[in-house]
């Protein structure tokens, strides 16, 4: 059976930013059960488990800023790009940092989907660590 979990992210201009776990959330996503956690409706992102775990056996989530190998550059090197849905296709991809920030909110990204031996490594996510998204070419 498929495993559903989120992991929310609640945005600075409420309180500091800082990650909710999911069980503390009700379920209209409005407010947590403690009611020093009531926020409004949009202050809250809400970031899917993609089902995979990185090389390092840290789950990956929507939104996380990975590096992996890709085997069609000779040097070796890796790549680094956003975990990202694909509306149009249907799937989670790592969409490279460049085509992230021009295709950011279309749903129709390009980028590279999930296989094994691509030995993903989560680096971070585009909330708590935006500095990821500084400076990338690739």
């Amino acid at each position: 059976m498929r495993e559903i979990k989120f992991r929310a992210w609640v945005l600075q201009d409420e309180v500091d930013g800082e990650y909710i776990a999911a069980e503390y959330m009700e379920d209209d996503v409005e407010s947590f059960h403690d009611p020093l956690y009531e926020h409004k409706q949009g202050n809250i992102v809400l970031m899917q488990f993609i089902e995979q775990k990185d090389s390092d056996g840290n789950e990956i989530y929507e939104g996380d800023v990975v590096t992996w190998y890709n085997p069609m550059i000779e040097t070796g090197e890796r790549m680094t790009g956003v975990v990202v849905y694909d509306t149009k296709q249907a799937t989670y991809k790592k969409c490279p940092i460049n085509l992230y920030k021009a295709n950011a909110g279309d749903g129709g990204y390009t980028g590279f989907e999930f296989r094994w031996y691509d030995n993903v490594k989560v680096l971070g996510n585009i909330y708590e660590n935006p500095e990821l998204l500084q400076n990338q070419t690739k």
